[in-house]
């Protein structure tokens, strides 16, 4: 059995069901509910703060709850599961995932949760670390396990954020295989968890010897990664912002697909609308760049260019015959490109999306 650890999701399915529809016993985790209530107290009064149910040790059944693995489809770690070809639900039954959250802490997929918005700050980071119930309810966990006779194989830090991991006294697992995911290259923090994500729907075994050998590596459309026994140093958890393009320039302006082939605007346009862009952006397929072509879609109100090429190194300006000219040549000042590869379209999730889905949940 392999154990993965991950951060919980910015973005956050809202509503959910009454907590007497779930089943999940809170016995095993006194101090972990205690420091939960004491982050709560903290939270100002709004329309996401939750009720102090039997997830805060309380007795409130106003709650509205999703399983957290439910709860933080949207996060980077899921996605990137689910673009694995791997089935959500299947996967969460028959592997170990926990998720690290500022107001919940250490988080079950499984376990029910209430909907809420909180930054893991300063101040709250303290909570937990003075609690050390983050660290206690892991081993809870593990040892359930073990009680159960399931062998683990290792443990994977898929935070790829200090912050977030520091919140784990890593030395009390000494009797197992701890590896943390490392980024290779200028990779932002959430394509390395969205890495994580599609590598955990692979293959054990492709895992296992990744766990055994550092040098090995793995590489997805965007990111490539390796494990490290060590909690790596450094600003692991900053960077560039993700996003680039504000959501309202997308919402007002339309976005062109250049495709070289048929299938790859179809299989475009599915992915779009698995995020929703479909209801907020307006499409249209080109299949040559040229100054005419984008001199009346700029009239008509596009502003952005997503171009297909055939291989993640090749340019634009390659892959498309522009008559000699460079593609800044043509494209007017206030436009934005994107390149991309047929059915690997995760570089626009951490480009475009996540204000995206602000801007649309607002």
């Amino acid at each position: 059995m392999i154990v993965f650890i991950t951060t919980c999701s910015m973005v956050k399915k809202g509503k959910g069901d009454p907590i007497r529809q779930y089943k999940w016993d809170y016995k095993g985790i006194p101090e972990l509910l205690r420091t939960r209530k004491k982050v709560l107290e903290t939270m100002k009064s709004s329309l996401k703060r939750p009720v102090e149910g039997p997830d805060f040790g309380g007795n409130s059944s106003d709650g509205e709850y999703l399983r957290a693995f439910q709860r933080y489809g949207e996060g980077d770690f899921i996605r990137g599961l689910e673009s694995s070809g791997a089935d959500l639900k299947t996967w969460v039954d028959n592997n170990q995932l926990f998720f690290i959250s500022a107001l919940y802490g250490l988080v079950h997929s499984k376990e029910p949760i209430q909907n809420y918005d909180l930054e893991l700050d300063d101040k709250i980071s303290k909570v937990w670390k003075e609690s050390n119930a983050i660290t206690k309810t892991l081993g809870y966990y593990l040892n359930q396990l073990w009680n159960h006779q399931i062998k683990i194989d290792c443990i994977i830090d898929c935070c790829c954020n200090k912050k977030y991991s520091a919140l784990i006294d890593w030395p009390k697992f000494g009797r197992y295989k701890v590896r943390h995911v490392v980024a290779l290259g200028d990779s932002q923090p959430r394509q390395t968890r969205w890495a994580s994500g599609y590598l955990a729907g692979e293959d054990p075994l492709i895992i296992l010897k990744m766990v055994n050998d550092e040098q090995e590596k793995y590489q997805t459309a965007n990111a490539v990664i390796r494990f490290s026994e060590e909690l790596p140093e450094g600003e692991i958890e900053k960077g560039l912002p993700l996003v680039e393009v504000p959501a309202a320039f997308l919402k007002k302006n339309g976005v062109a697909v250049a495709c070289l082939r048929d299938e790859q605007y179809a299989s475009f346009m599915n992915f779009a609308k698995n995020h929703g862009w479909d209801k907020c952006i307006e499409f249209t397929k080109i299949t040559a760049i040229n100054k005419e072509i984008i001199k009346k879609l700029d009239g008509d109100g596009f502003k952005i260019l997503i171009a297909h090429v055939d291989a993640t190194h090749k340019h634009i300006d390659d892959a498309y015959d522009l008559k000699g000219q460079k593609l800044q040549d043509i494209l007017p000042h206030s436009w934005q490109p994107f390149k991309v590869t047929h059915n690997s379209y995760s570089g626009l999730e951490f480009e475009l999306d996540l204000k995206l889905r602000h801007q649309t949940e607002a």
